[in-house]
């Protein structure tokens, strides 16, 4: 072996070693002059961010309002919910299996904490209200529906409730629907007449837009002597005698006719009227 072959090999020349920052986290390091980022993982996220500013994603510009807190945002038309929160509080609420066990957690925590729910509801009561106002004002059609299948499951308990209110409330009650009975005198004999056909247990009914445009058909006149006035339900086969509450049963008539009519038919009645003037 030659004195040039057991010569040591020469160092490598190495960079000298710097001190910074990372341009993305702020996080200090030591490494080569080029080094800018401390971690793979900042740089990868640091370019990633550069192509984002780059290309910059198009928004939608749609007015619309979320699905679960009702707040107004602007989106494309397919959004549906202002936050990624709202999203995924959605998607737990919308699973039956989630809701049951949200329900299930919501009424124990409420039977253990009684006296922080009721000052949540205190302190919330604007928000609640107004949230609720909101809901009803998008969704007029929901609440009927709620009301009407909650009077259906719990009649007894509806009927309780309301026996007791009126108990509680006779006067005042008494006193409104006095009021109402004097601006609305028309819309008050159609209720009143409906009753009596329920307790006489005559077959058929008929609406209050029904009758108003049989009156309409009259021209507001009495179908036997075609006089103006205030007009009421006459029935052609009288209820007594078996007659139906239909509107093709009815007739628009006035006091005087009606009461002179009583329980005979309207063929009846109009041949007793011609008799009545030929003796005369």
């Amino acid at each position: 072996m030659t004195d040039k072959e057991r010569a040591p090999s020469r160092p490598r020349n190495l960079r000298a070693p710097k001190f910074g920052v990372c341009e993305r986290c702020g996080r200090p390091f030591v490494g080569q002059r080029s080094k800018r980022f401390c971690r793979t993982q900042c740089a990868a996220l640091a370019w990633a961010q550069s192509q984002r500013a780059a290309n910059p994603k198009q928004r939608g510009d749609t007015p619309g309002r979320c699905l679960l807190c009702l707040s107004p945002f602007r989106g494309f038309v397919t959004k549906r919910f202002c936050s990624r929160k709202c999203a995924q509080k959605w998607l737990r609420l919308t699973d039956s299996a989630a809701r049951a066990r949200n329900r299930a957690s919501s009424r124990e925590y409420r039977r253990h904490h009684p006296d922080k729910e009721r000052a949540r509801r205190e302190r919330d009561r604007e928000q609640i209200r107004d949230r609720v106002r909101r809901w009803r004002q998008l969704n007029p059609e929901k609440p009927r529906e709620y009301s009407a299948r909650y009077r259906r499951k719990y009649r007894e308990r509806t009927l309780a409730l309301v026996r007791k209110y009126h108990q509680l409330h006779a006067e005042s009650r008494r006193a409104a629907s006095a009021e109402w009975q004097k601006k609305n005198p028309d819309r008050h004999a159609f209720i009143s007449a409906n009753r009596r056909a329920r307790e006489l247990k005559a077959p058929g009914s008929h609406t209050y837009g029904e009758w108003r445009a049989m009156v309409e058909l009259f021209d507001s006149c009495c179908a036997y002597c075609g006089l103006r006035g205030p007009l009421t339900r006459d029935h052609v086969i009288p209820l007594a005698r078996g007659g139906s509450n239909s509107i093709d049963n009815i007739v628009p008539s006035c006091r005087k006719c009606n009461a002179r009519k009583n329980v005979v038919t309207r063929d009846e009645f109009r041949a007793r009227v011609a008799m009545e003037w030929l003796a005369s």
